[in-house]
């Protein structure tokens, strides 16, 4: 037995290093999680805009063509 007693500080430390690895891969999910939950609002925001900008330009192309009818009428 005492002939594996050597193994023990490096059974030790590679358990330590494993665990750490295992801490670090959880915080890692956490984090991808959290820019999951960003991205998506983030999207639903760019939603938003897009839709406010296609209403927009929109209401800018009927305005366009009212003032030509106008511009017409008077000519």
């Amino acid at each position: 037995m005492e002939e594996f007693a050597w193994l023990l500080p490096a059974i030790v430390t590679a358990a330590a290093a494993w665990g750490g690895v295992r801490q670090g891969m959880n915080g890692q999910r956490e984090t991808i999680e959290r820019l999951g939950t960003v991205l998506d609002r983030v999207g639903t925001k760019v939603d938003a805009h897009a839709e406010r900008i296609a209403a927009i330009e929109a209401d800018k192309d009927n305005l366009k063509e009212l003032i030509r009818n106008v511009e017409k009428r008077r000519a």
